[in-house]
């Protein structure tokens, strides 16, 4: 795709550019009103530090540096600062977040964790208030929205249940959409690393005053990297005598050898927006989107590291190689190097109508439809080949409705927030051998399906209170009712015959207290406690997988809500304009954890993984961070994060107890020189990852072999040059230190890519 544009692209002589826009601040309501920036302004340049407003953490207007909660901003100057190719890697500098990414660019599946809480299904994202995880298991596509539309993006951290309900356990994220101010056009198009090529297009107006539209594209593709390496464990015996394995050990210490590697991971991906807003009269502002997605990805072929005496490549039948003397045995097939395609196609729709009363009070209704009609992966069986052999396609509907309706109102010292809220959500999985692998219509009689639905109707209220001139008070409460109904599994044998699952009913009241008081010289001072849950979803509940290495991870219909009581306090601080420091400590306190238990009684290999409410678990932390103007033009901005989440309990497996959670990383830290000098400007960022691991027996000890984790450190950099107001080339680099590290696969190593950008 876009081969000719992108062989002339990468003659261009590139650059990075730094969108010095001055509209930053965020809004409750999404119209052009809304949209006026309340930043302070200064002479000091671009990167100085300014006054943000948030509205994501109170779900009413809040100056970032002086919420009594923990929330950041991602803003417009810092996205353009860094010409990433998905949303997910501009959360990697953010204070207790972690951006779990598998393939580089190429990756479908990354996630991003809140304050130590894993899976996407305890963190809710948000694009322009709409919620966009899945109603299958609350996952989130990083890579559904074009770049160019994206403003801003606001982070809340810690349990946010009593505003938000289920799936805010770690927090809020809240992707802002760029406001339709005037006529523009933007034209972005770039080229780099693994033969891979983005555009990008943004087109908005607005028309007789009260008129707006917008219009966005966004295509992306890559020939991609080979990611995955592939190992085989030894024995004895006799084969053909080969050479080329290469010694390694498993992410448990016992010996192994690497045997080749996968294909090169393509991926094809787009993404176009429209949006009309209309301003009906004064006060009252209506908008409505629809969001379109789609991608496609899949392997090239594998390389086979062995070799026969004649030099041929050998990739079948069994195999011995010396090692030091002694003749080990490995037997092989194709299927050990074989990774099957996927694709996803989904649609959102919102819609938002708002009036602000006379005396300051305003209403806001949402309303959403998020539909993937299709989330499809196909796996090869036994006996295959590149061409051919059995397998079987998996393939999803997942639907989720939504609705929200919010009153705001000051009142002397306070402001009100009264709401109410449903969601209800709808989830299927079906299964169907193939004969075929490669042809996803050689379908045979349906084996496998799941599905369920759940309804969850709430309402909740809130208080920002200001006790004094320097004292906030936020207290604020929320009932969920959750029925979780029409949950089922067939098989289609008489080992798993169709099953149907008893409806399950859960009420949940959540509450949270927070209070800020800011002394003289701008120092503020924050305490807030509260609680928070998460009700099981359908996969949790029905949904048993298995991937293609073997390992199962079954499903459990017994499973019951996740809750949190939690507590954190912290403190801010500004120095004349230069200087803005936030410290944070906080503890999560988790009762009937929804976990991954490895069952060794069923299974020894430890490859047969279960869902459970696994007892209790403890999660503390601490979120630093720092933002120093070096001199005009040029901002300094660093990040640590520590998490400490342990098992605390588990009844059906002590042997955990005291484990650490998985996928939680113990140490993060981050840093980024933004600079900004006539017409050009730059950044250059680091981040480090620390030890986690990825099983609950916390056995996977050895790091930097295939399968594992790694702690790693990786610089970007980016560099542009303005040519005139219109026409700005870059250049940006990923992993500028070439740092080879696993997190599970290979990472892509050093990329580089060069683009252009047309404003008119």
């Amino acid at each position: 795709m876009h081969r000719a544009w992108s062989l002339a692209l990468s003659l261009v002589v590139c650059g990075l550019i730094v969108d010095r826009s001055e509209t930053f601040a965020q809004q409750p309501a999404d119209g052009p009103a809304a949209q006026t920036s309340t930043e302070q302004t200064d002479t000091s340049g671009p990167l100085s530090i300014r006054t943000t407003v948030v509205v994501t953490a109170t779900r009413s207007l809040a100056e970032v540096d002086k919420t009594p909660l923990s929330a950041s901003v991602i803003t417009a100057q810092e996205i353009a600062a860094r010409p990433v190719q998905s949303l997910d890697q501009l959360l990697s500098l953010t204070e207790g977040a972690y951006v779990q990414r598998f393939q580089g660019f190429s990756a479908t599946d990354s996630n991003v964790y809140l304050r130590g809480f894993t899976g996407s299904s305890r963190t809710l994202v948000l694009v322009d208030g709409h919620p966009v995880n899945d109603s299958y298991a609350n996952s989130v596509n990083w890579t559904g929205l074009p770049m160019e539309q994206v403003d801003s993006i606001e982070v809340a951290r810690g349990p946010f249940s009593s505003l938000y309900g289920g799936n805010a356990l770690g927090g809020v994220i809240n992707i802002r959409t760029r406001p339709v101010e005037r006529r523009q056009l933007d034209f972005t198009g770039e080229y780099g690393t693994y033969d891979s090529s983005r555009v990008m297009a943004r087109y908005s107006d607005r028309f007789m005053g009260k008129l707006g539209f917008t219009a966005g594209f966004e295509g992306f593709t890559t020939n991609g990297y080979n990611s995955r390496r592939y190992t085989a464990t030894p024995g004895t015996g006799t084969g053909t005598l080969v050479t080329g394995p290469i010694p390694s050990t498993t992410t448990a210490g016992a010996r192994t050898v690497i045997i080749g590697e996968g294909g090169r991971n393509f991926l094809n991906r787009a993404a176009a927006r429209v949006k009309g807003e209309y301003l009906a009269g004064p006060g009252t502002f209506m908008s409505m989107q629809y969001l379109r997605t789609d991608y496609d990805y899949g392997y090239t072929g594998y390389r086979s590291y062995l070799r026969d005496a004649a030099g041929h490549v050998v990739d079948n039948g069994a195999v011995v190689f010396d090692d030091g003397g002694t003749l080990r045995r490995l037997a092989i097939t194709p299927n050990n190097f074989l990774q099957g395609p996927g694709e996803q196609h989904s649609n959102l729709y919102t819609g938002t109508a708002q009036h602000a009363f006379a005396g300051g009070s305003a209403l806001r209704v949402d309303a959403g439809f998020y539909q993937i009609p299709s989330y499809q992966f196909r796996s090869a069986g036994g006996g295959n080949t590149l061409t051919s052999g059995p397998g079987t396609v998996t393939d999803g509907n997942r639907r989720t409705t939504h609705a929200n309706v919010q009153y705001n109102r000051g009142a002397g010292r306070h402001a009100l927030t009264i709401g109410g809220e449903t969601r209800q959500e709808q989830a299927s999985n079906v299964q169907f051998p193939l004969s075929n692998w490669t042809e996803k219509d050689t379908r045979g009689n349906q084996s496998y399906f799941a599905t369920g639905r759940s309804l969850n109707q709430s309402a909740y209220v809130q208080d920002q209170v200001s006790v004094a001139t320097n004292l906030t008070l936020v207290v604020g409460g929320r009932y969920d009712y959750w029925h979780g109904y029409d949950g089922a599994s067939d098989s289609f044998n008489v080992i798993g015959p169709r099953t149907a699952y008893p409806d399950q009913t859960k009420n949940q009241v959540s509450g949270k207290a927070a209070l800020g008081y800011t002394f003289a010289h701008d120092w503020n001072l924050r305490v807030s406690a509260g609680n928070a849950f998460r009700n099981p979803n359908v996969f949790d509940l029905y949904a048993t997988s298995v991937t293609g290495s073997g390992v199962v991870f079954a499903s459990n219909p017994a499973l019951t809500s996740e809750t949190v009581r939690s507590w954190e306090a912290g403190v801010r601080k500004r120095f004349f304009e230069a200087t803005s420091i936030d410290a944070v400590y906080y503890e999560n306190h988790v009762k009937d954890l929804v976990y991954t238990q490895t069952d060794l009684v069923r299974d020894p290999t430890g490859n047969y993984r279960v869902k459970q409410n696994a007892g209790a678990g403890r999660t503390r932390g601490v979120e630093l961070s720092l933002r120093q103007d070096l001199a005009p033009g040029f901002q300094l901005r660093t990040t640590y994060t520590h998490t400490d989440a342990i098992i605390t309990s588990n009844p059906g497996n002590p042997a955990i107890v005291g484990k650490r959670v998985t996928s939680v990383p113990d140490h993060m830290a981050s840093g980024q020189l933004l600079g900004s000098r006539g017409k050009w400007a730059g950044s250059l960022s680091g981040h480090y990852t620390g030890i986690l691991f990825s099983t609950d027996t916390n056995t996977d000890i050895v790091k930097g072999v295939p399968g594992s984790y790694s702690p790693y450190f990786a610089m970007d950099g980016s560099v542009s040059y303005a040519i005139n107001a219109k026409v700005q080339p870059y250049i940006s680099s990923e992993n500028l230190l070439n740092r080879r590290y696993y997190t599970f696969y290979l990472s892509p190593g050093r990329t580089v890519f060069g683009g252009i950008r047309f404003r008119l």
